[in-house]
């Protein structure tokens, strides 16, 4: 996963420069032929590669079945496995919530924001290079605290992303609304990881050993059906709302006079991101049916998170900002969806950089300790070792040259020594 996202990267980024240099050099009428000269290089090139490749992986024979099975009986079977239905069901409307308002979000900076799209693209890449890097967290914490638990968490925090996505919209030409977006894309960018990984590990552990093929063409059928149903849904939406708004009015009437506070307006994208946000925190409840064996509980994941910062607070005690979020009470904010994970991350990444730094500085200490350590070493001119032979004691030149010296190397450093028959002074 993190080798194909490193990938993506890289040939989304010069795919993105492309087009913007193609439309600047060509004339309106063929701005689009950009888009096309790259989808059709992508397919020729990336596209043609890949079944090579797959044709070259190794794969074990499936054991052979007693008897066939029809179609019918094999995608039946998956359904009345309560606990796995449940999985189906939650994946399907999870899919769906996401698929809601994910795509949007470009539409949404290219179009309303007016971002060029190479920008478009970074920002998107650096929600991949942010999953590739939190991939080596939530791997370990799955196999540690379950999948299912992992799984809530992540999802959490990608509603609190799409949360973000709808307090964007109330401000899109704010100076400070850039920042926001790429704190949102680090944070989309981990719960994508996580949510990604841990349902792939859930389906395989709930998928009986010697059905496991006919368990997941059911879930692909689900999840497939729910992610292209939430972009048809949310195009409808989008735009219905955008000739639709709801009007919120704040009004004080008193014996001594009226005052109305500003009205909120939720129109197009605010209420497609709204309608995403509220419906996966429904769907999220749903974790709750499914069983997982060795599942841990949500306050064990986010206390292991801080207890990085606990730890490496105590040995750079003197930093206030590590020693600020490692006696805050993080329990405050379970309230509102997500916002303990993405302080959590947050603080467990600002510990493992702190981690880092202090193990840099003390292995650059430990090395200038070591060569101060070291004894310096002269050769006496005119002498050449020998491999294999002892070291002889060298003759550094005292300031009256020729005449006295001092020795290392048998003799005790600083004694007067004679040279060339010259008499020590008395």
């Amino acid at each position: 996963m993190a080798l194909s996202s490193a990938a993506a990267i890289v040939f989304g980024l010069a795919g993105a420069f492309f087009v913007d240099y193609w439309q600047g050099i060509t004339s309106s009428e063929n701005q689009l032929l950009g888009f096309s000269l790259v989808l059709i290089a992508g397919a020729l090139s990336l596209g043609m590669a890949s079944p090579f490749f797959i044709s070259r992986m190794p794969e074990p024979l499936m054991p052979a079945q007693e008897r066939r099975l029809s179609l019918r009986i094999l995608l039946k079977e998956p359904f009345q496995d309560v606990n796995f239905r449940q999985l189906l069901n939650f994946l399907f409307f999870w899919d769906f919530a996401t698929s809601l308002a994910l795509p949007f979000f470009t539409i949404y900076m290219l179009r309303q924001m007016g971002l060029p799209l190479w920008s478009v693209v970074g920002l998107n890449m650096l929600s991949q290079l942010t999953g590739i890097i939190f991939l080596r967290l939530w791997g370990p914490f799955s196999d540690r605290f379950g999948s299912k638990t992992i799984l809530s968490i992540c999802g959490s925090l990608q509603i609190l992303v799409i949360q973000g996505w709808a307090a964007v919209t109330f401000a899109p030409d704010s100076p400070l609304v850039l920042f926001l977006l790429v704190g949102l894309q680090v944070f989309a960018g981990a719960a994508s990881a996580g949510t990604t990984l841990t349902a792939s590990i859930l389906s395989i552990k709930l998928s009986p050993q010697d059905k496991a093929t006919a368990y997941l063409a059911v879930l692909s059928l689900v999840t497939s059906l729910g992610s292209g149903l939430g972009p048809l849904v949310g195009g409808f939406l989008a735009d219905y709302f955008s000739v639709h708004q709801i009007v919120i009015g704040f009004q004080w009437i008193s014996p001594n006079g009226d005052s109305q506070l500003p009205s909120l307006h939720l129109v197009s994208f605010t209420l497609l991101f709204s309608l995403a946000s509220l419906i996966g925190l429904i769907t999220l409840n749903a974790l709750t049916t499914i069983k997982e064996e060795g599942e841990a509980r949500r306050e064990d994941v986010l206390a292991e998170l801080v207890a990085s910062t606990h730890q490496i607070s105590r040995t750079i005690g003197s930093f206030p900002a590590l020693r600020l979020l490692s006696q805050f009470a993080y329990g405050r904010l379970r309230h509102i969806p997500g916002l303990d994970v993405a302080v959590g991350i947050t603080t467990h990444e600002i510990a493992a950089a702190a981690r880092a730094t202090a193990d840099a500085i003390g292995l650059g200490r430990s090395g200038i300790g070591e060569v101060a350590d070291t004894p310096e070493v002269t050769a006496t001119p005119g002498t050449t070792p020998q491999p294999g032979s002892p070291s002889p004691p060298t003759i550094a030149s005292t300031p009256e040259a020729g005449k006295l010296g001092t020795c290392s190397g048998g003799i005790q450093s600083g004694t007067p020594i004679h040279i060339d028959g010259a008499r020590p002074d008395r």
